[in-house]
């Protein structure tokens, strides 16, 4: 070895150690954490793909928090809200923007939850009406009637409502607060940031049981335990979207003619206390105004489905025949003329 490269050679075995310690420095001071920028920055770095609709089209930092230019993920989640739209954070998320609409909601049965709170707690010997589901005691070991039932509100009953995001069932699984009616879930996972006009999806994705909407569109709970399933198949049990299983009956005359719930439900999520009664249709005669239903429109002279809307597809002719006559109103009761609930 000559004598340059000799000196080389020391030279490189005096500077490695304390480049090793320069090295370990830097990253402790986060120096050399911080990767190259070679890609998208802020939160469409790591969350590719997110599409947004036209009406929303904020910084991800607007709603959810954070810390956007951020590329080290601790940093970027400093101060994040996961679900904005949920009902602790709406007020700030949402309501920034449509302040009215987020109050009124706030105050409607679906987040108060009055109706089945106080008229479950009721049948178990409570007289002081709650206003929301905040207000339901909350007891470690509950050991009386009262404190039983307020548990089974907690832990069941509510779960479907706008505090949960349902039970972990393909059709199930819905947002939360504002997203639980104004985002759209599929196989359990949100699709789009789009937000969109609630559609029967939204609704059933909570209103599934015997009586409060399924059988609007014709299917109906079984009875019995899953043990008795009639046929047995050795292919296993049928697919549970909803957690339960059901009868395919005949849909509700008026999903046959193309009306969603909303429809006659209308803005029952932003405390609408409007009466719809069947005769806003059925009693219809020409010259007077077009019923006061989203949905329905005077085609023809007569009250029909608008199926110029794009959420129905395909919208049938009111007086069509589909199939053999099956004229039931979905919960079996005049439900129609009395005022809109849960």
């Amino acid at each position: 070895m000559n004598r340059g490269a000799f000196l080389i050679f020391t030279l490189l075995l005096t500077l490695t150690p304390w480049c090793a310690q320069a090295a370990t420095v830097a990253a402790q001071d986060g120096a050399s954490v911080r990767p190259p920028a070679t890609g998208p920055s802020g939160c469409v770095g790591c969350h590719a793909g997110i599409r947004l609709d036209a009406a929303h089209t904020l910084a991800c930092s607007r709603c959810h928090g954070g810390q956007e230019q951020e590329t080290i993920q601790e940093a970027a989640h400093t101060g994040l809200i996961a679900k904005p739209a949920h009902p602790d954070h709406m007020a700030a998320a949402c309501g920034s923007c449509h302040g009215k609409q987020v109050a009124e909601a706030a105050r409607s049965q679906h987040f108060t939850l009055s109706g089945m709170i106080n008229t479950i707690r009721g049948h178990f010997g409570a007289r002081e009406r709650l206003a929301g589901p905040k207000d339901i005691p909350e007891v470690d070991a509950p050991s009386t009637p009262q404190a039983l039932a307020d548990d089974m509100l907690r832990r069941r009953c509510l779960r479907c409502h706008v505090y949960s995001a349902g039970d972990a069932y393909s059709a199930v699984t819905h947002g939360t607060g504002c997203g639980a009616c104004h985002l759209s879930f599929q196989d359990g996972k949100l699709t789009a940031h789009d937000f969109l006009k609630p559609t029967d999806t939204q609704c059933l994705s909570c209103h599934y049981g015997n009586s409060v909407g399924s059988d609007y569109h014709g299917r109906y709970e079984h009875d019995y335990h899953g043990e008795y399933r009639t046929p047995f198949t050795a292919a296993g049990a049928p697919a549970r979207p909803y957690g339960v299983e059901y009868h395919d009956l005949a849909p509700d005359i008026h999903q046959q003619r193309g009306l969603i719930c909303i429809d006659c439900h209308g803005d029952s999520g932003h405390g609408s206390t409007t009466v719809i009664q069947c005769a806003a249709c059925h009693d219809w005669r020409p010259g007077q105004p077009a019923p006061a239903l989203k949905g329905v429109a005077v085609q023809n002279g007569a009250p029909r489905p608008d199926c110029k809307s794009k959420r129905r597809n395909p919208c049938h002719p009111p007086h069509a025949r589909p199939g053999p006559p099956q004229v039931r109103q979905h919960s079996g009761l005049p439900s129609l003329s009395r005022p809109v609930g849960l």
